[in-house]
C-alpha cells in the first residue's frame, strides 16, 4: 500500500502566540483560506471538544480534489498540533510544530497519508507525492500570510511608548 510522506518548512513573520490563536480557532480556519487556490478550506466545524482534543468536519478542495473528512486534533499549547484524519477517502495525519526564534516562528509541517479510497489508491503511486507536496507547501502559504497579516494588524493597534 502506498504511503505519502511529504515536509514543509516556513520562516513567519508573526509570533508564536499569533500563530497559536489563529490555530485554535478551529471552526474559523476558512478565514486564512485562499479561494483562488487549487488547495483551500471550504469549511471546518467543530463536532466533538475534549480538554485538548477537537474533532472536526473537514471540508476542502485539497489539489484540486473535492474532499470531506472526519479529523481529530490534539493541541500541545503553543509547540505543536497533530491530526489524525479518522474518516474520509483518505487516512493517516500530520503534525504542524511551531518554533520561535528572533526572527518569528519556524513552522515544520509533515505529512503522512494514505489513501482509502479507489479513486485516491489509483492517484497516489503515480502524483500522489507531488500533489501532497503542493498541498502542504499551500496550506503553509495560506497560514503564514494570514499570522502576518495578523501580526502587523497587532502592531499597528499598540501604542508607541514616549
Amino acid at each position: 500500500m502506498v504511503r505519502v510522506r511529504v515536509s514543509t518548512s516556513r520562516l513567519v513573520k508573526a509570533s508564536k502566540d499569533t500563530i497559536w490563536s489563529i490555530l485554535e480557532d478551529v471552526d474559523n480556519w476558512t478565514d486564512w483560506a485562499d479561494p483562488e487556490s487549487k488547495t483551500h478550506m471550504l469549511s471546518h466545524k467543530t463536532v466533538k471538544r475534549e480538554g485538548n482534543v477537537v474533532t472536526c468536519l473537514e471540508e476542502e478542495i485539497a489539489g484540486g480534489y473535492r474532499v470531506k473528512h472526519t479529523d481529530r486534533y490534539t493541541f500541545y499549547p503553543k509547540d505543536k498540533v497533530v491530526e489524525e484524519i479518522i474518516e474520509g477517502p483518505i487516512s493517516g495525519r500530520w503534525e504542524l510544530t511551531l518554533k520561535e526564534n528572533s526572527e518569528g516562528t519556524m513552522m515544520d509541517w509533515a505529512f503522512h497519508i494514505k489513501p482509502e479510497s479507489l479513486r485516491f489508491k489509483i492517484i497516489a503511486p503515480i502524483r500522489g507525492k507531488s500533489i501532497m507536496q503542493g498541498i502542504a507547501d499551500e496550506y503553509c502559504r495560506q497560514l503564514s500570510e494570514y499570522a502576518e497579516t495578523q501580526q502587523r494588524s497587532i502592531l499597528s493597534r499598540k501604542p508607541i511608548p514616549a
